[in-house]
């Protein structure tokens, strides 16, 4: 009995630290994306090919 409470004990624990570490690094991420828009022409080509023998 007192290896189950406290197997239990260690996994509430690990799930608790773990739950901490994710959220204080969701809180303190400080990365930022740039995004980038360029303005110009857009040459948009398509090729296709049919054989009609297999039609």
């Amino acid at each position: 009995m007192k290896k189950k409470i406290l197997a239990i004990a260690l996994v509430l624990s690990l799930i608790s630290i773990a739950v901490v570490g994710g959220t204080l690094a969701w809180f303190f991420d400080e990365d930022s994306a740039t995004n980038v828009f360029t303005f110009g022409s857009i040459d948009i080509v398509q090729n296709e090919v049919f054989d009609e023998t297999t039609a």
